[in-house]
């Protein structure tokens, strides 16, 4: 692709080139309209001076032309001109320097109209003729009278015009200067663009670079902007409108990687505390069987102690695999038709010990809800950690409430439970990772913070939406909702 300014200045080279050339073109059309256009104005007045002085005389045409001193026609270098034609095209009069020669023309003539044609002098000069067709005056000291000067207008009839006595003059002039003129022009206009053409790419690229120049210091900041500096924050203040809002940008960009990086640091941190208490658990129970001679009792209840910390840190390390696969676009959905209410019922039949252990009881409110299209065993995860987010962290003897209805297109779960430890300002961290109030805490091994965020990103994974909400008397409240889908049958 290059660089962006190498870009610029070939396409304002390229642009400029293409103006200078439309410019000059343009210019030199209306430069040339209009001294063509002088040209004939001056030719034309030439002309119209001649025909007055050409007449009728009785039936006779006749020219004052050579009784009277015409320079431009008389001059031996480049001189004008002019021949008359009576109306079957003969000649009638011409300027003496024509020296036999003739003047044609190729237009079909309207009366009494000035037309111009360019033509070809003799001595091959390039030349422009102004033609004109006209009826002659009559002289008004002729003898005849009116009446014989209208008889006469009857009796002679131009064939081609209809029109009586009309002749045709023509009036030539080298147009030598005014192609030296314009061809100066041309060669002018030309250079011009020549010049301009060379020098709007040397322009072009110390303009953009000038113009690059805050884009560049830009990225020269953050360049020096490293991982322990994710927190610095690029000036905006002197840079162009158009670089602010890519300024501003990078900041939040900036801001977003510090956040992400601060995650990725709690997160190690915490992965590292959770599994390092369940092996130091396995440790000291081993050190402490091994430590004298038991009684085989002894060291099955050992064991199985070991075995159940073992499946702590199993189900922990799972749920990390399973959140990872989600958030990575690797983890695939086997959907079918599911029955939320038997669903329910399944997952808490699995944690009714926990709720024996921590005197809670159940309360269901089922509503009748349609099969859903989803993922089975997925839900059921969800479902499992909410119940033990419920016997977990809710109050001694309380009661868990799980009710269900149905919507248009969708069905609602909610699980109750009293949590009157957990502050209501802190209600919306719950899906953090790793996140736990202050009593749990100080329980690791027992709660690893990682069951709701997995829940957040499984019912995203399905279309769903799941929030978190503290009601009144200390009552938390998570609310699941799920599309109801078609599927396939």
């Amino acid at each position: 692709m290059g660089s962006l300014q190498t870009r610029l200045a070939i396409w304002i080279s390229l642009c400029m080139a293409v103006i200078v050339i439309f410019s000059g073109f343009l210019i030199w059309y209306l430069l040339r309209n209009e001294l063509v256009e002088e040209f004939d104005r001056s030719l034309r007045g030439t002309t119209e001076t001649l025909a007055g002085l050409i007449e009728f005389d009785g039936n006779v045409i006749v020219s004052e032309m050579t009784e009277i001193d015409l320079p431009r026609f008389s001059r031996t270098e480049n001189p004008d001109y002019y021949q008359i034609l009576d109306a079957n095209g003969d000649s009638i009069e011409q300027s003496r320097r024509l020296a036999g020669n003739t003047l044609g023309f190729r237009q079909k003539v309207a009366n009494d109209r000035v037309v111009f044609e360019n033509s070809t002098l003799p001595g091959e000069r390039l030349g422009r003729t102004a033609i004109l067709r006209f009826v002659p005056r009559t002289d008004p000291n002729s003898d005849e009278d009116v009446a014989k000067e209208e008889e006469v207008d009857e009796e002679i009839t131009d064939e081609k015009s209809g029109i009586v006595g009309a002749v045709t003059l023509l009036v030539a002039r080298d147009r030598t200067e005014l192609d030296s003129t314009l061809n100066q022009f041309a060669r002018l206009i030309g250079l011009v663009g020549i010049l301009t053409i060379v020098v709007v790419p040397l322009c072009s690229v110390m303009v953009s670079r000038w113009g690059l120049a805050p884009l560049n210091r830009t990225a020269a900041n953050l360049e020096q902007i490293d991982i322990g500096s994710l927190h610095s924050k690029l000036a905006t203040e002197g840079t162009p409108r158009e670089i602010q809002s890519l300024v501003v940008a990078l900041n939040r960009m900036l801001e977003r990687l510090q956040a992400g990086y601060q995650r990725e640091k709690e997160f190690s941190g915490n992965v590292a505390h959770e599994l390092r208490t369940p092996i130091a658990g396995l440790k000291s129970t081993i050190e402490v069987a091994l430590s004298r001679t038991r009684e085989p009792d002894e060291y099955r209840r050992s064991l199985q102690k070991c075995l159940r910390i073992s499946n702590e840190t199993e189900a922990v390390i799972g749920n990390l695999l399973t959140l990872a696969r989600i958030e990575s676009g690797n983890c695939s959905l086997n959907c079918e038709l599911v029955s939320i209410n038997e669903l329910i019922q399944e997952s808490w039949n699995s944690g009714e010990i926990d709720a024996s252990v921590c005197g809670l009881t159940l309360q269901l409110a089922l509503a009748d809800l349609p099969p859903v299209w989803t993922d089975r065993e997925k839900i059921r995860l969800v479902f499992r950690n909410l119940f033990e987010n419920a016997l977990c962290h809710g109050d001694w003897g309380s009661e868990v409430q799980v009710e269900s209805a149905n919507g248009n297109a969708s069905i609602t779960v909610r699980v109750s439970n009293q949590a009157s430890k957990l502050p209501p300002n802190q209600v919306a961290r719950i899906f953090d990772r790793f996140w736990q109030s202050g009593e749990d805490r100080s329980q690791t091994g027992k709660h690893s913070g990682i069951g709701l965020p997995l829940c957040q990103s499984i019912i995203d994974l399905l279309g769903g939406e799941i929030e978190a909400r503290m009601m009144n008397e200390g009552r938390l409240s998570l609310i699941v909702t799920l599309p109801v889908g078609e599927g396939e049958r």
